[in-house]
């Protein structure tokens, strides 16, 4: 079995698509701003693809079920960088707010620092990363 794909289901499409087309940098796929559905290439065989919430719920009927509810988040994507500092500080000049800056966590793999960006749970509904709405 080999995973290719990631779908979120967002609520504010347009934003999604442009954070990831344009403040990340990937590569449309398929897809355009107003539309339902897009993807994005990633390095190597996979991509990422954003969905509207409703026509989701809809297609899988879950629509009479809350959207929302207040409680921990509920996934993050993980993108693998070159230079985390560099994506960081370019993410942010296009007005992206961080939770908490690029960050060493010893713990993790042998101390080592891991080129990663989290973005977690539809930047937490916000268009940030963590700033509540």
């Amino acid at each position: 079995m080999k995973l290719i794909s990631v779908r979120l289901m967002v609520d504010r499409f347009n934003e999604c698509f442009r954070f990831y087309q344009d403040d990340l940098g990937l590569k449309v796929k398929w897809g355009e701003l107003d539309g339902d559905y897009a993807s994005f290439s990633l390095d190597g065989e996979g991509y990422l693809s954003i969905f509207r919430r409703e026509l989701m719920a809809r297609d899988v009927r879950t629509g009479h079920l809350p959207a929302d509810a207040v409680a921990q988040d509920r996934s993050a994507v993980i993108l693998q960088v070159g230079d985390v500092d560099t994506v960081c500080r370019r993410v942010a000049e296009r007005g992206v707010r961080f939770v908490n800056p690029p960050t060493d966590y010893p713990d993790y793999r042998t101390g080592a620092r891991k080129p990663t960006i989290s973005i977690v749970d539809e930047l937490r509904r916000s268009g940030t990363f963590g700033q509540p709405s």
